[in-house]
């Protein structure tokens, strides 16, 4: 009876992890940039050449594809094209990756994106003077009353990815690759996971979650019951 309940238990477990990510996703329903976090399932056995299997939740991954674009018409949103990402600097010196373009100037004139300050193609930083206006091309051009200060680097991320938080993402170098691609400007891109899609999963999991229990509360019960037969009254 300990093997089923433990099997059960991982798996109660498992759905938990599950309920979590879509919580997270839920909660970011309708942030601009937004990547889903899945979870990912995998099934170990107990031992070798064993016949159970226990669920466990392995990780999370992060879904790249793209969201929905919004236009808003504010020339200082952008929105990279083919799935591409814009780069920005991290407190640390290191380097993450966002698709919430909605830029920024702030009081040192300091470009900025999802709070942090954008880089360009060379991996600098753009500053503007004050008093000064900002303007964007469609191949990413920063213009600084008219003239040039740089170009938007744009990025595409492969292989394994970590979300850091709701609009920032980190990648391994090596599977980070500089394009050319031009930007949608007076636009931004909303979650690419819905509020409704989280509530289906989030119905789903619990539905799930609640069987593992039951399962457990079955065994426990069969349990004691095959105690209180072994009993010498």
């Amino acid at each position: 009876m300990a093997d089923g309940m433990y099997v059960s238990m991982a798996g109660a477990v498992a759905r938990e992890r599950q309920l979590d990510s879509i919580a997270d996703n839920l909660a970011n329903a309708t942030t601009p940039g937004y990547k889903a976090s899945r979870p990912v399932f995998d099934t170990i056995l107990a031992e070798e050449g064993s016949i159970r299997a226990y669920p466990r939740a392995m990780g999370t991954g992060t879904d790249l594809k793209p969201g929905p674009t919004q236009v808003t018409g504010n020339p200082l949103d952008v929105l990279p094209e083919d799935g591409n990402f814009l780069a920005v600097r991290k407190d640390d010196g290191s380097t993450a990756y966002t698709r919430d373009g909605r830029l920024q100037v702030d009081a040192n004139g300091t470009v900025r994106a999802a709070g942090l300050p954008v880089l360009s193609r060379d991996g600098g930083t753009f500053s503007i003077a004050p008093q000064t206006s900002l303007s964007i091309t469609a191949e990413g051009m920063m213009m600084s009353d008219g003239q040039e200060i740089g170009r938007l680097g744009t990025f595409k991320l492969t292989g394994q990815t970590t979300r850091l938080g709701s609009s920032l993402i980190s990648a391994n170098p090596d599977q980070v690759a500089q394009t050319d691609s031009r930007v949608v400007t007076g636009a931004v891109e909303q979650s690419n996971h819905s509020a409704l899609e989280s509530m289906v999963e989030m119905v789903s999991a619990q539905r799930n979650f609640e069987a593992s229990m039951q399962a457990i509360d079955a065994y426990k019960k069969i349990g004691d019951r095959s105690n209180e037969l072994g009993r010498v009254r």
